[in-house]
């Protein structure tokens, strides 16, 4: 999995390969909270391109920076499973979920 960073007029935080592993969805969090840092008070995009899993640690964590914090996160999912399970779990809203378009 790799993590990487941009900024313009909202910070995009980019995802490729699978988040499986806690040490994945520290790292993404972990961006988030840099990109947070490096550009206050922007919007972060958290691109998450073809991972199809995420753990409920990466979700607990978005959702205190997102409730608690009061951080800007919108989400774009590339694969059609995670929107969906992200939807079940009633996150849609929450996390400001579109897919990417092709």
């Amino acid at each position: 999995m790799t993590v990487s960073r941009s900024y313009s007029s909202v910070s995009k935080v980019f995802v490729k390969g699978t988040i499986d592993t806690v040490k994945n969805s520290d790292k993404i969090i972990t961006e988030v909270i840099k990109a947070n840092e490096e550009n206050s008070g922007k919007q972060i995009q958290l691109i998450i391109e073809d991972s199809y899993i995420v753990l409920s640690r990466l979700i607990g964590n978005l959702l205190k920076l997102i409730k608690t914090d009061k951080l800007d996160i919108k989400l774009y999912i590339g694969e059609d499973n995670l929107i969906t399970l992200l939807t079940k779990l009633g996150l849609k809203e929450v996390f400001q979920l579109e897919k990417i378009k092709d």
